[in-house]
């Protein structure tokens, strides 16, 4: 095991004893309920014995195969939890039978995922923990998730002589934040189908040279017209008549 598994196993394990309660009572046999689940912003799996799908305003529902029977556990979301050292997020959450511990990595899995994940499902009462690895990801407007890199600006590549703008979304926390070629900026977000805006945007103040992209790219990402369309690991916004296009960070 590599040192980062190893520092992953170790937090994932600290979390066990730290996981909030779910005090609104969750079914008592939540092992095989039918439950109903809206929107899916994320989803996991190892193609064999399980299953995971998370809403942000929901619920995490874990679907495990043991001896041909299918399990089901249910808990309610809580905040995700961002892991800095290791650039990892992690959703833990209780109910009354059991606690889940979820580790989020971006990581190329396979060729269609861009995530690992890493499940851990423990027994409240006996402390036996089961774990789960796979891969994962993010679903519906949550695909925006991650860290983007500037790559286009109206069709013209940008330059790799100094480092390029980028952005980073946080769809669960409403958040951004990024580099616009000179500064830090971070702010608000929100996203109504294809549109996204960015508000309440605030930004470093470091002494910048006269030909870097700042200006231009601030003055973009504060348009109230920004729209987005996503294909795979290309990432396009639209704003008047301007086009930027990100590629995805891996």
């Amino acid at each position: 095991m590599n040192y980062t598994a190893l520092k992953l196993s170790v937090l994932l394990l600290l979390f066990i004893s730290c996981s909030p309660r779910n005090e609104s009572g969750v079914n008592d046999d939540n092992k095989t309920i039918n439950t109903k689940i809206g929107k899916v912003d994320f989803e996991a799996t190892d193609s064999n014995t399980w299953n995971l799908l998370l809403t942000f305003d929901q619920n995490i529902i874990l679907k495990i195969i043991d001896n041909d029977e299918d399990l089901e556990y249910i808990f309610p979301t809580n905040a995700p939890i961002p892991i800095q050292d290791v650039n990892a997020t992690s959703y833990r959450s209780k109910n009354d039978e059991h606690a889940i511990n979820i580790m989020i990595r971006p990581e190329k899995c396979l060729p269609e995922s861009n995530y690992t994940v890493t499940v851990q499902l423990i027994n409240n009462t006996s402390n036996e923990i089961n774990s789960y690895e796979g891969c994962g990801n993010y679903r519906g407007q949550a695909a925006i998730n991650g860290v983007w890199i500037l790559n286009s600006i109206n069709g013209n590549t940008i330059s790799s002589e100094r480092k390029k703008p980028n952005i980073q979304f946080d769809v669960a926390n409403k958040k951004v934040i990024g580099y616009s070629g000179c500064n830090m900026y971070k702010g608000n977000l929100e996203i109504k189908d294809s549109s996204i805006l960015l508000n309440s945007l605030t930004v470093t103040e470091n002494s910048c040279p006269d030909d870097n992209l700042e200006p231009q790219y601030l003055e973009f990402i504060k348009s109230k017209d920004l729209t987005f369309n996503l294909n795979s690991n290309i990432l396009t916004i639209k704003g008047g008549n301007q086009q930027y296009i990100y590629k995805r960070l891996e």
